[in-house]
Parts: C-alpha cells; structure tokens; sequence
C-alpha cells in the first residue's frame, strides 16, 4: 500500500528529497548557477539572467539543495542584485547610445527586469509570497505550460 504523502509539493515528501540530493546532475546545475552570479553583470549579462531565471523557478525550500533556508536566500538575494546591476548596466548603455530607449524591445526588456527583480524580492518576504500569475514580459508563454 503507498503512503499518501500529507502535501502535494513533490520535493516536500521525505522520499523526493532523498531522490533530488542523490540527483548529481542537480547539484552540479546549482553550482553552475551559483557561480554564474558571481560573475560581472557588465561582461556576463544574459548569463546571469539565466541563472537568475533558474533561481526563480527552482530556488524554493526542499527543491534547491541545501543545507539552510539561509543558503537559499543568500542564493535569491545574490540573484536580485546581480538583476539590479545589469538593470542599471544596461539603462546606463541606453543613455549613452541615446536611440536605445525608444526601441520596444529594449523597452520589454527593463520590464522584465524589473518584473524578475520584483519576484526575487517577494521571495525574500517573511513569509515568502508565492508565484505572480503572470510571467515577466519575455518569458512569453512559459509561465503558463
């Protein structure tokens, strides 16, 4: 007979979480994560803005491994400035090339920033908030498969 388990988060169940920290693969994708934020938001934007994607769809507590529900906001906060940096990166660009700030991708781009950095941030609310409905404007329809 299965045990039922008492929530419906499959990485909340003792027996997924034993399966996702044996998953190698896993731990060497939040490595890789982890140490894509460390680098300079100037050099590796889009990088980081992948990693900083990941974080906010994995980096939840008995999903992302770790030892420490500190580890893993450290990881979400990590992810928020390194947005912020390239925010600020790229509207300095903007500035100084002068037509980029009329140019609707450019546009769509800073509101996704600022929508990824607001998910970020409700994260690191105590309690932390859960998934907007919507997703930042160039996810496109990822959100809702």
């Amino acid at each position: 007979m299965s045990k039922t388990p008492s929530n419906l988060d499959p990485w909340s169940d003792e027996s997924g979480q034993l399966w996702l920290k044996s998953f190698e693969c896993w731990t060497k994708m939040t490595r890789l994560i982890k140490s894509t934020l460390t680098l300079e938001p100037s050099e590796y934007p889009h990088q980081i803005r992948a990693a900083a994607a990941l974080v906010i769809l994995l980096c939840r507590p008995n999903l992302w491994p770790g030892e420490s529900i500190q580890e893993l906001d450290e990881v979400v906060d990590l992810a928020r400035r390194k947005l912020v940096l390239i925010k600020s990166f790229f509207t300095s660009e903007a500035r100084v090339k002068g037509n980029l700030t009329s140019d609707p991708a450019f546009k769509r781009l800073m509101k996704s920033l600022e929508q990824e950095i607001r998910i970020l941030e409700s994260r690191m609310t105590d309690p932390p908030m859960g998934l907007p409905q919507r997703a930042p404007t160039t996810w496109g329809d990822f959100w809702r498969t």
